[in-house]
């Protein structure tokens, strides 16, 4: 059977990259010219996208059966962001046009599957090397923590596409939805380093706290009490001063009143649309998200409609890509539809799971500060 050629080279996918991250948008046929190619060449990664999930899910599945799953194709914000922050980034090479994720119990299971994601040969490329990132041993300057390994699976066209594959725990993905959520209601950039500092002090703090907390045993069946102790067994095994930290945290909590204002981002959002609970399929979520009004709109399209969701994505996000208009668009993809808000808790606002283990470390905190001052009384008299 003979293979279709491409509807755009690469020469003008790049060019058409170049367009959008620098160009001048008022100009309204190439506008509309080079987003027709970025949203080409995002289609070209789906059949590619589809492979890697299923590979990650098979290796998943066996070291945790109730792993977190999802896939997305890269937003058009993202994707011009990203051309916009690094000079030699270009659409054509860019790696994590399609990525997908598991989300899981703990940092052992995350290096297990990695281990055995090492041994697919998809991963390994021409050269023998694998490209990953890992950011739980080397952790981003603002406390971000996750693997990221890219592979090469085969497309529509039988060429092979880059997808990115991240493996996480929750602590570790509760913290960065968060941290998106601020970013989302607050007009900040925390993701890409331009945020306020007090912001960014935050969340490189809880980052290597909860790092503390992802190496308590069985952390997540446990009481508050359990995990308070074991946070405190766990933060003398470390080489942190971690008391120093927690009073750093602390301060900024209460200066920020932080409980309090993910609260009002979480209750400013009116979801629009039909109850996600009684959707217990795998499918695409298509998300518009109106931060200026409060208010969140989504379509549930079954899995085998994702030609349809992706067409109706694409609309949605040329409609959002005006210079006047402050809405954010996004397509996701869950193994289960009302899993949703807990693979992107950012899209709802909801911090419920990131506040409650801040939590634990607001007691810990707090247990802290009163040794200190029974100590300091007791030296006095």
């Amino acid at each position: 059977m003979q293979v279709s050629k491409p509807k755009f080279s690469g020469k003008q996918i790049t060019k058409a990259g170049k367009f959008l991250a620098f160009g001048n948008y008022e100009d309204n046929s190439e506008f509309n010219h080079c987003f027709d190619v970025l949203v080409f060449w995002r289609s070209e990664h789906s059949d590619s996208l589809e492979m890697a999930f299923t590979l990650l899910q098979k290796v998943v599945l066996p070291i945790e059966k109730d792993a977190l799953f999802a896939k997305r194709l890269k937003r058009y914000v993202s994707i011009v962001s990203k051309l916009q922050r690094f000079e030699s980034m270009t659409l054509k090479k860019m790696q994590d046009i399609g990525g997908c994720r598991a989300v899981v119990s703990s940092e052992k299971k995350v290096r297990k599957i990695t281990r055995e994601l090492r041994k697919n040969n998809t991963f390994k490329y021409s050269d023998n090397r694998f490209r990953f990132k890992d950011y739980i041993t080397n952790p981003k300057p603002d406390g971000y923590r996750s693997y990221h390994i890219i592979g090469q699976f085969p497309s529509k066209d039988k060429t092979l596409k880059n997808i990115e594959v991240q493996i996480r725990t929750y602590l570790q993905h509760y913290w960065a939805t968060a941290l998106e959520i601020i970013d989302l209601f607050t007009n900040q950039s925390l993701k890409t380093n331009q945020g306020k500092k007090e912001w960014e002090d935050f969340f490189r703090l809880v980052g290597s706290l909860f790092s503390v907390l992802d190496k308590v045993t069985n952390y997540h069946n446990l009481s508050l009490e359990d995990r308070i102790s074991g946070y405190f067994i766990k933060s003398e095994q470390s080489k942190v001063d971690t008391g120093e930290m927690l009073d750093s945290l602390a301060k900024i909590i209460r200066k920020l009143d932080v409980v309090k204002l993910f609260s009002s981002f979480a209750n400013s959002l009116k979801i629009v649309g039909d109850e996600l609970k009684d959707h217990e399929e795998a499918g695409y979520i298509l998300l518009v998200i109106d931060p200026d009004n409060g208010q969140l709109e989504y379509t549930i399209f079954n899995q085998r409609d994702s030609d349809s969701a992706q067409e109706k994505y694409a609309h949605q996000e040329s409609v959002a890509a005006s210079p006047h208009n402050n809405l954010i668009v996004a397509l996701v993809y869950t193994s289960s539809i009302e899993d949703v808000k807990e693979a992107y808790p950012n899209f709802f606002a909801d911090s419920s799971r990131f506040i409650e283990h801040l939590t634990t470390l607001i007691h810990a905190e707090k247990i802290v500060r009163q040794s200190v001052i029974r100590r300091t009384m007791s030296n006095l008299f």
